[in-house]
């Protein structure tokens, strides 16, 4: 199932629940796909390719659905959810992740596959609105670091300089926290 919103100042709402076993959705084309309020999603794969899927309510994403940014905007607009697995497969961008309480969403797992070099693609990370403070912690993750896919060393610095802030004189530093307190990624100054 592919969805295409081809003007950028378009936004289409979807009504409803998106279905399938094994089934993707995808979005594409510079426009956005709002997920209405009352909407849901079981497919086992969401893929922004193009433009934004932006959330209207908490918990509108199966938990086991995967998510794959390959050039996309993910907008979470703040609201708390519970997914699958990560992939970033091109520079792309998640917006609206907070650490305000009961406004987690979190992903099950991080794929670091595509960080085994420094060439892996960038992650944008951008608040609903202005820009993340110093000392600001986001949850990305429930799981233990070892858990992550591609887990590495390597792969794991690599992902860390490959995620940019709104602004520059931040960068993230992930830190780990198995159990109920997940595996968090750090806002942080970097050094002079």
């Amino acid at each position: 199932r592919s969805i295409n919103v081809n003007d950028s100042a378009a936004t289409m709402t979807l009504s409803g629940t998106v279905a399938g076993s094994g089934a993707t959705l995808t979005k594409t084309g510079a426009g956005k796909l709002a997920l209405g309020n009352g909407s849901s999603t079981t497919v086992s794969t969401i893929a922004i390719q193009q433009g934004t899927l932006l959330l209207g309510a908490s918990n509108q994403i199966d938990n086991n659905t995967a998510i794959t940014l390959s050039g996309g905007t993910l907008d979470t607009e703040g609201y708390a959810d519970t997914v699958g697995k990560l992939t970033v497969t091109a520079n792309s961008t998640i917006q609206g992740l907070n650490s305000t309480s009961g406004s987690a969403f979190t992903f099950s797992d991080i794929d670091l596959g595509n960080y085994s070099t420094a060439s892996g693609s960038t992650l944008t990370l951008l608040p609903t609105s202005g820009t993340y403070s110093q000392g600001t912690v986001i949850q990305l993750s429930s799981l233990a670091a070892s858990s992550w896919s591609g887990y590495s060393a390597t792969s794991l610095n690599n992902f860390s300089s490959k995620i940019r802030f709104s602004d520059d004189n931040l960068m993230a530093q992930i830190n780990f926290g198995g159990g109920t307190s997940g595996t968090t990624l750090t806002v942080a100054a970097i050094p002079e």
